[in-house]
């Protein structure tokens, strides 16, 4: 059984979804063929695992 989202969970997926479409989609070939990371990226990357 799945429970629903709170509120607090489901701003936490918009905002990661948000990160994602913005940062990463538009160069994740790049970056996936080359192996190398954006700093910008793994900032933002850091501060949603806070």
């Amino acid at each position: 059984m799945t429970l629903p989202l709170t509120e607090s969970q489901k701003q936490v997926v918009a905002m990661v979804r948000d990160f994602v479409r913005r940062d990463i989609l538009p160069i994740a070939m790049e970056y996936e063929h080359a192996v190398r990371y954006n700093e910008k990226q793994e900032r933002g990357r850091r501060e949603l695992r806070r």
